[in-house]
């Protein structure tokens, strides 16, 4: 399975959004694949275990998934 990892701008919107790396990188690996950008990013989206919608902004270098940014749906 490809380590994940979290750019400091995510680690930012994670805190100021309330948001566990923890379930951003669950959702970052297996979550349902809702767009792909044209930089070549995923945008994944999960439920949480709080039963919100997560989306997930993420870039897969080799063998690494980094997460770009994460938001709850409204």
């Amino acid at each position: 399975m490809a380590e994940v990892a979290v750019t400091n701008h995510a680690k930012y919107r994670f805190i100021e959004r309330g948001i566990s790396v923890h379930e951003a990188k669950k959702i970052a690996k297996s979550g349902q694949i809702i767009n792909r950008e044209v930089d070549g990013a995923l945008v994944k989206n999960g439920i949480c275990n709080n039963g919100k919608l997560l989306t997930v902004v993420s870039v897969k270098e080799a063998n690494k998934i980094i997460i770009k940014t994460a938001y709850y749906e409204n």
